[in-house]
Protein backbone atom coordinates (compact mmCIF):
# COMPACT_ATOMS: atom_id res chain seq x y z
CA UNK A 1 0.00 0.00 0.00
CA UNK A 2 1.09 3.45 -0.96
CA UNK A 3 1.83 5.66 1.84
CA UNK A 4 0.31 9.56 1.53
CA UNK A 5 2.60 12.03 0.66
CA UNK A 6 2.62 15.88 1.96
CA UNK A 7 4.57 19.24 0.91
CA UNK A 8 5.98 21.19 4.07
CA UNK A 9 4.93 24.70 3.77
CA UNK A 10 8.49 25.96 5.63
CA UNK A 11 11.08 24.39 3.07
CA UNK A 12 9.07 22.93 0.05
CA UNK A 13 9.71 19.38 0.11
CA UNK A 14 7.17 16.51 -0.68
CA UNK A 15 7.64 13.45 1.86
CA UNK A 16 5.72 10.70 3.62
CA UNK A 17 2.90 12.35 5.92
CA UNK A 18 4.34 10.56 8.69
CA UNK A 19 7.18 12.03 8.17
CA UNK A 20 5.41 15.49 10.01
CA UNK A 21 4.44 15.79 13.74
CA UNK A 22 0.93 15.15 14.56
CA UNK A 23 -1.44 18.08 14.92
CA UNK A 24 -5.31 17.78 16.15
CA UNK A 25 -6.28 21.02 14.84
CA UNK A 26 -5.12 20.17 11.39
CA UNK A 27 -7.80 18.19 9.13
CA UNK A 28 -5.35 15.71 7.99
CA UNK A 29 -3.77 15.27 11.85
CA UNK A 30 -0.61 16.83 10.78
CA UNK A 31 1.17 19.85 10.86
CA UNK A 32 2.23 21.55 7.43
CA UNK A 33 5.98 21.60 8.60
CA UNK A 34 8.25 18.62 8.62
CA UNK A 35 9.87 17.11 11.48
CA UNK A 36 13.24 18.94 10.78
CA UNK A 37 11.57 22.05 10.03
CA UNK A 38 10.11 21.88 13.50
CA UNK A 39 13.00 20.60 15.17
CA UNK A 40 15.37 23.33 13.49
CA UNK A 41 12.67 25.99 14.66
CA UNK A 42 12.46 24.63 18.03
CA UNK A 43 16.12 25.09 18.39
CA UNK A 44 15.97 28.05 17.59
CA UNK A 45 13.47 29.47 19.92
CA UNK A 46 15.42 27.79 22.74
CA UNK A 47 18.37 29.55 21.94
CA UNK A 48 16.93 33.09 21.58
CA UNK A 49 14.51 32.61 25.11
CA UNK A 50 16.80 31.24 27.40
CA UNK A 51 15.83 33.06 30.54
CA UNK A 52 12.10 32.94 29.59
CA UNK A 53 12.23 28.76 29.23
CA UNK A 54 14.08 28.55 32.43
CA UNK A 55 11.66 30.52 34.60
CA UNK A 56 9.07 28.90 33.28
CA UNK A 57 10.12 25.62 33.56
CA UNK A 58 10.73 26.73 37.36
CA UNK A 59 7.61 27.48 37.61
CA UNK A 60 6.18 24.45 36.40
CA UNK A 61 8.14 22.03 38.80
CA UNK A 62 7.18 24.01 41.71
CA UNK A 63 3.86 24.01 41.36
CA UNK A 64 3.93 20.60 40.11
CA UNK A 65 6.55 19.03 42.56
CA UNK A 66 5.35 15.52 43.42
CA UNK A 67 3.78 14.99 40.08
CA UNK A 68 7.25 15.86 38.28
CA UNK A 69 9.24 13.66 41.39
CA UNK A 70 7.45 10.61 40.40
CA UNK A 71 7.60 11.25 36.89
CA UNK A 72 11.46 11.19 36.80
CA UNK A 73 11.17 8.57 39.51
CA UNK A 74 9.55 6.14 37.24
CA UNK A 75 11.66 7.28 34.21
CA UNK A 76 14.69 6.48 35.67
CA UNK A 77 13.36 3.10 36.69
CA UNK A 78 12.48 2.41 33.13
CA UNK A 79 15.41 3.63 31.62
CA UNK A 80 18.41 2.39 33.89
CA UNK A 81 20.31 1.17 31.40
CA UNK A 82 19.91 4.21 28.71
CA UNK A 83 20.73 6.85 31.31
CA UNK A 84 23.76 4.31 32.02
CA UNK A 85 25.28 4.48 28.88
CA UNK A 86 24.35 8.18 28.55
CA UNK A 87 25.98 9.12 31.27
CA UNK A 88 29.50 6.76 30.48
CA UNK A 89 29.21 8.41 26.66
CA UNK A 90 28.98 11.46 28.29
CA UNK A 91 31.86 11.42 31.03
CA UNK A 92 33.93 9.99 27.58
CA UNK A 93 33.29 12.08 25.52
CA UNK A 94 34.13 15.35 27.64
CA UNK A 95 36.22 14.12 30.77
CA UNK A 96 38.31 17.34 31.06
CA UNK A 97 35.26 19.51 30.87
CA UNK A 98 33.28 17.64 34.16
CA UNK A 99 35.89 17.34 36.11
CA UNK A 100 37.66 20.81 36.02
CA UNK A 101 33.84 21.80 36.52
CA UNK A 102 33.79 19.32 39.99
CA UNK A 103 36.86 20.69 40.96
CA UNK A 104 35.80 24.22 40.27
CA UNK A 105 32.71 23.41 42.24
CA UNK A 106 34.16 21.74 45.29
CA UNK A 107 36.75 24.78 45.61
CA UNK A 108 34.03 27.67 45.07
CA UNK A 109 31.53 25.66 47.60
CA UNK A 110 33.17 23.92 50.33
CA UNK A 111 30.81 25.37 52.93
CA UNK A 112 28.12 24.33 51.07
CA UNK A 113 29.11 21.20 50.44
CA UNK A 114 29.93 20.50 54.23
CA UNK A 115 26.70 21.65 55.09
CA UNK A 116 24.42 19.18 52.87
CA UNK A 117 26.79 16.10 54.34
CA UNK A 118 26.23 17.02 57.63
CA UNK A 119 22.60 17.29 57.12
CA UNK A 120 22.32 14.29 55.19
CA UNK A 121 24.49 12.11 57.65
CA UNK A 122 22.11 13.58 60.52
CA UNK A 123 19.09 12.29 58.97
CA UNK A 124 20.91 9.27 57.35
CA UNK A 125 22.53 7.82 60.64
CA UNK A 126 20.86 4.16 60.99
CA UNK A 127 21.46 3.86 57.20
CA UNK A 128 25.00 4.89 57.34
CA UNK A 129 25.76 2.68 60.16
CA UNK A 130 23.89 -0.36 58.96
CA UNK A 131 26.61 0.31 55.92
CA UNK A 132 29.56 0.09 57.63
CA UNK A 133 28.66 -2.33 59.98
CA UNK A 134 27.94 -4.95 56.68
CA UNK A 135 31.42 -3.23 54.86
CA UNK A 136 33.44 -3.83 58.14
CA UNK A 137 32.04 -7.63 58.06
CA UNK A 138 33.21 -8.31 54.30
CA UNK A 139 36.15 -9.90 52.73
CA UNK A 140 38.63 -7.17 51.89
CA UNK A 141 39.70 -6.87 47.96
CA UNK A 142 43.09 -6.79 46.80
CA UNK A 143 42.60 -3.80 45.02
CA UNK A 144 42.00 -1.56 47.47
CA UNK A 145 43.94 -2.64 50.33
CA UNK A 146 47.26 -4.12 48.33
CA UNK A 147 49.71 -0.96 49.10
CA UNK A 148 48.47 -0.74 52.54
CA UNK A 149 49.96 -3.87 54.38
CA UNK A 150 53.36 -5.06 54.81
CA UNK A 151 55.76 -7.74 53.93
CA UNK A 152 55.02 -9.65 56.87
CA UNK A 153 51.65 -10.06 55.88
CA UNK A 154 52.73 -11.13 52.52
CA UNK A 155 49.24 -9.94 50.18
CA UNK A 156 48.53 -11.66 47.06
CA UNK A 157 45.29 -11.48 45.02
CA UNK A 158 43.50 -14.20 45.55
CA UNK A 159 39.98 -15.22 43.06
CA UNK A 160 37.83 -12.77 42.26
CA UNK A 161 40.01 -9.76 43.05
CA UNK A 162 40.00 -11.43 47.23
CA UNK A 163 42.87 -10.13 49.17
CA UNK A 164 44.71 -13.29 50.76
CA UNK A 165 47.65 -12.92 53.28
CA UNK A 166 49.40 -15.14 55.51
CA UNK A 167 48.41 -15.57 59.09
CA UNK A 168 50.31 -14.38 62.08
CA UNK A 169 50.62 -17.57 63.58
CA UNK A 170 50.35 -20.29 60.93
CA UNK A 171 51.69 -18.85 57.95
CA UNK A 172 49.14 -19.88 55.86
CA UNK A 173 47.11 -17.45 53.10
CA UNK A 174 43.36 -16.78 54.29
CA UNK A 175 40.90 -14.02 53.21
CA UNK A 176 40.91 -11.57 56.47
CA UNK A 177 37.79 -9.02 56.83
CA UNK A 178 37.60 -5.49 56.07
CA UNK A 179 37.26 -4.41 59.79
CA UNK A 180 40.49 -7.25 60.38
CA UNK A 181 42.83 -5.14 57.49
CA UNK A 182 41.54 -2.04 58.92
CA UNK A 183 42.70 -2.45 62.37
CA UNK A 184 46.10 -3.75 61.35
CA UNK A 185 46.40 -0.74 58.93
CA UNK A 186 46.05 1.49 61.96
CA UNK A 187 48.25 -0.31 63.60
CA UNK A 188 51.13 0.35 61.07
CA UNK A 189 50.51 3.65 61.10
CA UNK A 190 50.62 3.97 65.31
CA UNK A 191 46.97 5.31 65.28
CA UNK A 192 45.78 2.39 68.01
CA UNK A 193 47.65 -0.12 70.86
CA UNK A 194 49.18 -3.37 69.95
CA UNK A 195 50.07 -4.70 66.71
CA UNK A 196 46.09 -6.26 65.50
CA UNK A 197 48.26 -9.00 63.80
CA UNK A 198 45.94 -10.85 61.27
CA UNK A 199 44.71 -14.56 62.35
CA UNK A 200 42.83 -16.87 60.39
CA UNK A 201 40.94 -18.26 63.40
CA UNK A 202 40.52 -17.80 66.78
CA UNK A 203 42.58 -21.12 67.47
CA UNK A 204 46.00 -19.25 66.09
CA UNK A 205 45.06 -16.23 67.84
CA UNK A 206 45.15 -18.04 70.95
CA UNK A 207 47.95 -20.29 70.19
CA UNK A 208 50.23 -17.28 69.28
CA UNK A 209 52.65 -16.48 71.86
CA UNK A 210 53.08 -13.05 70.50
CA UNK A 211 48.87 -12.30 70.84
CA UNK A 212 49.22 -13.33 74.55
CA UNK A 213 52.18 -11.19 75.41
CA UNK A 214 50.16 -8.37 74.26
CA UNK A 215 47.31 -9.06 76.41
CA UNK A 216 49.51 -7.49 79.59
CA UNK A 217 47.59 -4.06 79.13
CA UNK A 218 50.66 -1.79 81.22
CA UNK A 219 53.38 -3.27 78.52
CA UNK A 220 50.91 -2.51 75.99
CA UNK A 221 50.66 1.45 77.37
CA UNK A 222 54.44 1.53 77.57
CA UNK A 223 55.53 0.14 74.53
CA UNK A 224 52.96 2.55 72.78
CA UNK A 225 54.51 5.67 74.63
CA UNK A 226 57.65 4.80 73.52
CA UNK A 227 56.72 4.68 69.98
CA UNK A 228 55.24 7.91 69.64
CA UNK A 229 56.85 9.47 66.55
CA UNK A 230 60.54 8.37 68.02
CA UNK A 231 63.60 9.20 65.58
CA UNK A 232 65.94 6.52 67.01
CA UNK A 233 68.59 4.68 65.47
CA UNK A 234 68.47 0.55 65.48
CA UNK A 235 70.86 -0.16 68.67
CA UNK A 236 68.58 1.93 70.82
CA UNK A 237 65.38 1.02 70.06
CA UNK A 238 66.88 -2.89 70.69
CA UNK A 239 67.91 -1.47 73.97
CA UNK A 240 65.00 0.77 74.64
CA UNK A 241 62.74 -2.19 74.24
CA UNK A 242 64.75 -5.40 75.81
CA UNK A 243 65.94 -3.01 78.64
CA UNK A 244 63.69 -0.28 79.70
CA UNK A 245 60.36 -2.36 78.67
CA UNK A 246 61.00 -5.94 78.55
CA UNK A 247 60.00 -6.81 75.04
CA UNK A 248 62.98 -9.39 75.06
CA UNK A 249 60.71 -11.77 72.70
CA UNK A 250 61.05 -12.39 68.93
CA UNK A 251 57.74 -11.90 67.79
CA UNK A 252 57.57 -14.78 65.34
CA UNK A 253 58.46 -17.73 67.74
CA UNK A 254 58.85 -15.98 71.01
CA UNK A 255 63.22 -16.50 71.57
CA UNK A 256 64.64 -14.43 73.77
CA UNK A 257 67.92 -14.05 72.86
CA UNK A 258 70.38 -13.06 69.50
CA UNK A 259 67.07 -10.49 68.27
CA UNK A 260 66.99 -7.82 65.44
CA UNK A 261 65.34 -5.16 64.40
CA UNK A 262 62.77 -5.77 61.44
CA UNK A 263 61.30 -3.09 59.84
CA UNK A 264 57.52 -3.70 58.57
CA UNK A 265 58.20 -1.20 55.63
CA UNK A 266 61.65 -1.72 53.21
CA UNK A 267 63.77 0.88 54.11
CA UNK A 268 64.74 0.76 50.37
CA UNK A 269 61.03 1.81 49.75
CA UNK A 270 60.42 4.69 52.56
CA UNK A 271 63.43 5.00 55.27
CA UNK A 272 61.89 7.91 56.74
CA UNK A 273 58.93 5.45 57.99
CA UNK A 274 60.83 2.83 57.81
CA UNK A 275 62.98 4.16 60.72
CA UNK A 276 59.35 5.12 62.97
CA UNK A 277 59.23 2.56 65.92
CA UNK A 278 55.10 2.26 64.26
CA UNK A 279 56.84 -0.01 61.90
CA UNK A 280 59.73 -1.95 63.58
CA UNK A 281 59.24 -5.45 65.28
CA UNK A 282 61.53 -7.14 67.15
CA UNK A 283 62.47 -10.85 65.52
CA UNK A 284 65.66 -13.53 66.16
CA UNK A 285 67.63 -13.77 63.44
CA UNK A 286 65.85 -16.99 62.05
CA UNK A 287 63.34 -14.88 61.32
CA UNK A 288 64.65 -12.05 60.64
CA UNK A 289 65.16 -12.59 56.59
CA UNK A 290 63.56 -9.96 54.78
CA UNK A 291 65.69 -8.34 52.11
CA UNK A 292 65.17 -4.64 52.44
CA UNK A 293 64.81 -4.09 56.03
Amino acid sequence: MNSLLKICTKCGLEDDINKFPKDRQKKDGRHPWCRECVKKRNKEYSINNKEKLKKSSKKYTTKNKEKMDEYHKKYRSDNKKKISDWHKKNYIDNKDKINLSGFNYRKNNKEKIKLKGKKYRDNNREKINNFHKEYRSLKAKYKALKNKLTVDESPIEGKNGILLVKCKKCRKYFNPTNLQVQNRVQSLLGQSSGESNLYCSDKCKQKCSIYNKWKDQSLINKYNKSRCNQKVNRQALLENQIDKYGFNFCEKCGKKSDLYIHHNIMISKDISMADDMSHQILVCKEHHTHEGC
